[in-house]
């Protein structure tokens, strides 16, 4: 392929094509030439009429760039032309990764473009979390084994969300654009914590942090089953994104496993290093993600002392509200 130089005067643009351009996309064009150069040439026919290139030829008049790079398709045959011509404007439309532009746009300035990447902005708002009402373990409860509850927008539903059948029920013919779970994997994790007690230096307390004891997580005394983790891939795997904590623990099962990412979640500050609890957690996400280490401070087994976190825990391996936006 030759590269050579044509005055603008010179080249032409096609007089049927079909392709516009606004005011807006020359702009930001004419601003990449301008700071990147004119990396991509135009390409004309054997006639200088233009075959692709007609943005950047506004966007060179735009600048008052006199002459600019071509290359001459003059081997192709009118019809081939013209084929081409839509061909490579309809093969360059394509959908944007979002998860992975979100990680890329942070670190690069384009304030100089006028873009629109489709991205809303993040509103970061403070979690408030309801008060528990008291459980009331004398009447029959209300909710049956099948029924769903309908709270707005959301339904919660009472059943296993293995049985297909029954996510089948849920989903009511609707399809999830993402799985976020913490699934059982056989733990057999005893949850009384009430005998230990923090270290002062550690969190910084004038009095020692007490354990709190805990109701047992439903199916963690149950051994591990593979089918606890591939009913996710059977009943959502359409999903594009799945996020699974805990999953280094059953990562030989999971599909495709190296196709995915896996995030750190930092669970304390280096000050509490020594306070009860793993200081990290896994979690695999399905699709590919920036490497990330995810912080948010969290109090392991201790009491309530320690702030609204532990007051608003019911299992010990519960998974803080505040931490799911970050």
């Amino acid at each position: 392929m030759q590269v050579v130089m044509k005055s603008l005067e010179e080249i032409h643009p096609y007089s049927k094509n079909a392709k516009k351009h606004d005011a807006r996309q020359i702009k930001n064009v004419a601003e990449s030439i301008k700071r990147y150069g004119f990396v991509q040439p135009i390409v004309v026919d054997k006639n200088n009429i233009i075959v692709i290139g007609h943005c950047r030829a506004l966007a060179a008049k735009k600048l008052g760039i006199k002459e600019v790079p071509c290359v001459c398709v003059d081997d192709l045959t009118p019809e081939q032309v013209n084929a081409l011509r839509l061909v490579d404007n309809k093969s360059n439309e394509s959908d944007w990764d979002f998860d992975l532009l979100k990680d890329e746009l942070p670190e690069l300035d384009l304030s100089a473009f006028d873009f629109d990447w489709g991205i809303s902005d993040d509103i970061t708002e403070e979690v408030e979390e309801d008060e528990a009402p008291e459980v009331d373990e004398v009447s029959d409860p209300v909710t049956k084994r099948g029924d769903i509850w309908q709270l707005g927008r959301h339904r919660l539903m009472c059943g296993d969300s293995t049985d297909k059948e029954t996510v089948e029920f849920l989903m009511d013919g609707k399809k999830a654009d993402m799985v976020l779970s913490d699934p059982p994997y056989g733990m057999f994790l005893d949850t009384d914590f009430s005998d230990i007690k923090g270290s002062m230096k550690s969190i910084g307390r004038k009095n020692h942090t007490q354990g709190n004891k805990y109701n047992k997580v439903i199916g963690d005394n149950e051994d591990f089953t593979p089918e606890l983790i591939t009913t996710f891939f059977e009943n959502f795997g359409y999903c594009k994104e799945m996020f699974l904590f805990g999953a280094d623990y059953f990562a030989e099962i999971l599909p495709n496993k190296n196709d995915g990412s896996w995030l750190v979640w930092d669970k304390r500050k280096e000050s509490q290093a020594d306070a009860i609890g793993s200081e990290f957690e896994l979690c695999w996400s399905k699709s590919k993600h920036k490497r990330r280490m995810l912080r948010h401070d969290w109090f392991g087994f201790l009491s309530s002392q320690n702030g609204a976190d532990a007051r608003n825990r019911v299992h010990p391996t519960q998974k803080p509200i505040t931490y799911l936006p970050i």
